[in-house]
């Protein structure tokens, strides 16, 4: 189960993304469902550590590293994009979770932190495809999730849930949204599905998942759920 999940802040990829986890626990049996989610400046720590490590992102962390010029972000961002592309162990792995990864740099780089722009040496739209083309040669089978909401949804939970740190500004919705719509069409990935969170609960959400991943499940994918499913009939006896 080898995943790419993108979409505009506030559409649920997260969210949606640790449903999925403790679903493929559950039905696919024991396993390394953890995911990578740390696109968003400036949080750039892979919250996998928090449990293993004392690194942690201080306040003081965060605003030194918003003060970087745009071509210092800039570079951090390529070696954290090209770091989890070429680490074999990622792709090499029977289960894997991507959200935002290159898609989120292509669209809030240029956006936001000033670096990216199309047309130039650090072109990121030219970067995501060439990340998704070598994904393409080392995991054919990866899924591209597209996760969107309405925008009145977006604002709504923007207000709910106000970050300190937040990339997708109240007036730019509409355009964040539309492009995370160009990328997912632009995307090399041949397996794509789209889960739309603006009326859905995240139960609801897993359950169109799970209905929409039935036809890109491999073999394998397929042959574990069986053996859980034995399994789990065993236990209950």
């Amino acid at each position: 189960m080898r995943l790419f999940l993108t979409g505009c802040e506030y559409s649920g990829t997260t969210t949606l993304s640790k449903a999925i986890a403790a679903w493929a626990e559950r039905t696919l049996g024991p396993g390394k469902y953890n995911f990578h989610d740390h696109w968003k400046l400036p949080d750039i720590k892979d919250a996998a550590l928090e449990g293993t490590t004392d690194v942690k992102m201080t306040d003081e962390d965060k605003r030194a590293f918003m003060g970087l010029t745009p071509n210092l972000k800039a570079m951090f961002s390529r070696y954290n994009i090209e770091y989890h592309l070429n680490k074999k162990s990622f792709y090499a792995r029977p289960d894997h979770q991507m959200i935002g990864w290159a898609i989120d740099d292509a669209i809030y780089g240029p956006k936001y932190y000033d670096y990216g722009h199309k047309g130039t040496t650090e072109d990121r739209e030219y970067l995501a495809r060439r990340v998704e083309r070598e994904v393409m040669e080392k995991a054919p089978d990866a899924v591209h999730v597209l996760v969107k909401a309405s925008p009145e949804v977006i604002r709504r939970r923007m207000e709910a849930e106000p970050r300190e740190y937040p990339v997708v500004r109240d007036a730019d919705v509409e355009y964040i949204l539309g492009k995370f719509e160009e990328q997912f069409e632009a995307s090399h990935f041949k397996n794509k599905m789209v889960i739309d969170t603006t009326a859905a609960t995240v139960e609801a959400s897993l359950a169109e998942f799970v209905a929409k991943f039935d036809e890109f499940m491999t073999p394998s994918d397929r042959g574990r759920m069986s053996l859980q499913s034995k399994q789990a009939g065993k236990d209950k006896r």
